[in-house]
């Protein structure tokens, strides 16, 4: 405290006469001189223009270093303040979402006691909380040429360091060439996503991953067309509109009709209802200059120049121009891709350097739309703050003479005891509504490691650019470093986690939990033959479900039923038992 005061008065005012009391009860193992488990501190000045200063000040801890740089101070409020500090927030939440048209946003400034809301610029002083930015789709596109464990780590960490997240992540080639086990999807999670995939355990193909962000609802679409490998969604838009995006991998040894089975399925997307259409992916076609649209091949039955006059015939618009693959002294090409249809607008097109070892860039695309988001929220039962007496005592019911009111009657029987329980928890439990968060990095990575991971993403580009030996050996030397200790900090968290299991257990059921949800959900389902609506709601797409199960039963006629035949004609008459019998027939 004296030091923080120094700091923040430029030692005009001495801490002896500052109250200060430590908030929260002390742990059972924590001794009077144990730092390792912090807990508040209240400290109580003897005047207002004591505490002002320092308040005023407290932006100059931030040149101190450790550890007034991790030191989070605020203003203590009453239960009066903060009651009123919420109602103010939810206000200017309310208003800034009747004027999402204009340039400006409400937020809650002042002291305590002085409290109120301002508007303010969105561009300069405004940074969304939600984990989604309104007006855009940010999608993410890469070969991983196999998704390992080190390069799904390093992705998390990328998605982490981005704000706001990604919308859409396309993988295409995870799993080896010659695998010889079968994978499980729970070794793809991402936090926060839902994922669809194709030929993960098929004995065809590279293996697909499509993730997407759990706030957008989103529906897996399919095209009647043979192509090996090809995976979509439909993502919602605001103004009635969707946007198809989907994912491409085109082997370089695709024989001729997979070339041509991927000029029928283009066909077919611009031929389909979709408002605005988004497709990415490795097509493996170095021979064209996409600078000019033209290929360097003469003959026009040559599989580049056909699948140049299909994005014509489309009227589909590539918009990549520079090398998204490269590896040592070898030329970089330009074989993954960014398709759009023509009246879709592109804002941002960037490249990063590749996942690990992979010698594909990462592609990143920011689409000027507004999709419709589903906000991440749930309810859960505080059940350690319940009113159990009180339960016991709303339980205390005859449930004999309940149920004899409807005797016979399972479902009438069960209705009313689900309604007894859901009435006593709603009663006596107190909720919470929480929404989804993640945490900022999903391993506990230094400033190094982070700084590092930017530094290979530098000299990616650089490569890309130059073309220079030296560039790429020193990428090379860096990517190797970030894999190391990408997985050295992913060793010591799960070591850690392991020592603490007895004294934190719920770190452990938490690591254990991400790891085994998987979460791909059921998408929305077409209503009728037509095609032309689909399911808005999880009721729906349960009764819908439910109408299509229940119509392949067949209901028996009740009366009329044939009796059982008898089986057993022969009877026994006489059995007689007694214990000489039963004693032999044990000792035997």
């Amino acid at each position: 405290m004296k030091q923080l005061t120094e700091h923040t008065t430029e030692g005009q005012y001495q801490p002896e006469s500052l109250q200060v009391w430590r908030l929260g009860s002390k742990h059972k193992n924590e001794t009077e001189t144990d730092e390792a488990r912090s807990r508040p501190l209240l400290v109580t000045f003897p005047d207002k223009d004591k505490k002002a200063s320092v308040m005023k000040n407290l932006h100059k801890l931030k040149t101190k270093g450790e550890p007034f740089r991790e030191m989070i101070i605020k203003h203590d409020m009453s239960r009066e303040d903060r009651e009123k500090e919420r109602l103010l927030q939810k206000e200017a939440r309310e208003k800034t979402q009747q004027d999402q048209t204009s340039n400006f946003v409400y937020i809650v400034r002042g002291r305590p006691g002085e409290r109120q809301i301002i508007k303010v610029k969105k561009e300069r002083n405004y940074q969304p909380k939600s984990d989604t930015c309104v007006g855009e789709i940010i999608v993410w596109y890469s070969n991983a040429y196999v998704l390992t464990k080190d390069k799904l780590t390093e992705l998390k960490c990328r998605i982490k360091n981005n704000s706001p997240p990604p919308h859409v992540i396309a993988i295409s080639e995870v799993k080896p060439k010659h695998i010889k086990r079968q994978l499980t999807l729970q070794e793809y999670n991402l936090e926060g996503y839902s994922m669809e995939t194709i030929n993960m355990n098929e004995n065809k193909g590279r293996g697909m991953i499509l993730f997407i962000h759990n706030s957008l609802p989103f529906q897996a679409h399919h095209f009647e067309v043979d192509f090996n490998e090809a995976l979509f969604c439909t993502l919602k838009l605001k103004g009635k509109e969707t946007l198809l995006v989907g994912s491409f991998y085109r082997s370089p040894n695709s024989n001729t009709e997979n070339n041509d089975n991927l000029n029928e399925l283009l066909e077919k997307i611009s031929g389909g209802k979709m408002s605005h259409v988004l497709l990415l992916g490795d097509f493996n076609y170095p021979k064209i200059d996409w600078k000019i649209m033209s290929t360097t091949v003469s003959s026009i039955e040559d599989k580049e120049f056909k699948f140049i006059e299909k994005l014509r015939d489309c009227y589909f618009i590539q918009h990549i121009s520079e090398p998204t693959r490269g590896r040592g002294s070898t030329e970089p090409s330009l074989i993954d891709l960014v398709i759009t249809s023509e009246d879709f607008a592109i804002e941002l097109i960037e490249t990063a350097s590749a996942l690990g070892k992979s010698d594909h860039s990462i592609i990143k695309v920011i689409l000027n739309c507004t999709p419709i988001y589903e906000p991440i929220r749930k309810t859960v039962y505080k059940y350690d703050k319940g009113d159990y007496p009180k339960m016991e005592d709303m339980l205390s019911i005859d449930w004999d003479a309940e149920f004899s009111k409807h005797e016979g009657d399972v479902q009438a029987q069960w209705d009313i005891f689900t309604i007894q329980i859901r009435e006593a928890v709603e009663r006596c439990i107190p909720k919470k509504v929480m929404s989804e968060r993640t945490k900022k990095y999903p391993v506990p990575l230094n400033v190094k490691i982070r700084a590092k991971i930017r530094r290979k993403n530098r000299l990616w580009k650089k490569y890309l650019l130059t073309r220079d030996v030296q560039a790429y050996q020193e990428y090379c030397r860096l990517r190797n470093q970030v894999r190391r200790l990408t997985r050295k900090a992913q060793q010591i968290s799960k070591k850690s986690i392991i020592s603490q299991i007895k004294e934190k257990p719920k770190k452990f059921w938490q690591y254990a939990q991400a790891k085994m949800k998987t979460r791909t959900g059921i998408p929305n389902l077409i209503k009728n033959e037509l095609k032309d609506d689909i399911t808005n709601s999880d009721l729906e797409k349960a009764e819908l479900l439910a109408d299509y199960f229940s119509s392949v039963f067949t209901r028996e006629p009740q009366e009329n039923t044939p009796e059982e035949p008898i089986r057993c004609y022969n009877t026994v008459e006489t059995c007689t038992i007694n214990p000489s019998i039963v004693a032999s027939k044990l000792k035997n």
